[in-house]
């Protein structure tokens, strides 16, 4: 009897890593269940700044494709005496398209590298 109440004392000491539930119950020990929200909280503060970045760099691309396209636009409007009609209207078609598709093509290319590093 004194062997057994000194094995159920031993459960319920604070510091035993069985201290608060068994394996047998379904439950990890709390060691386990320590370092599993170690590396989860880790691996979620690495996940915000990635996703800062993506969002960042989305942003700034957005910015830089206005840019060009209203850099482009104003220069064919401003020189519409020197260019065709169907000139004008081709070089404003390109004036748009093009830095929305380099500015999703760069997306891409991020979130491509971005998902090199997982390991699924």
């Amino acid at each position: 009897d004194d062997e057994k109440e000194e094995c159920e004392g031993e459960d319920e000491d604070e510091d035993s890593p069985l201290a608060e539930a068994s394996v047998a119950d379904g439950y990890a020990p709390r060691f386990v269940r320590e370092r599993f929200d170690r590396h989860v909280d880790e691996f979620l503060r690495l996940n915000l700044v990635t996703n800062s970045l993506q969002s960042w760099s989305f942003q700034t691309s957005y910015f830089v494709s206005l840019f060009f396209s209203v850099s482009a636009a104003a220069a064919i409007v401003l020189q519409a005496d020197r260019l065709s009609p169907a000139e004008s209207a081709l070089a404003l078609n390109y004036a748009f398209a093009l830095p929305y598709f380099l500015m999703f093509f760069s997306l891409n290319v991020l979130q491509v590298t971005a998902a090199l590093t997982a390991l699924e």
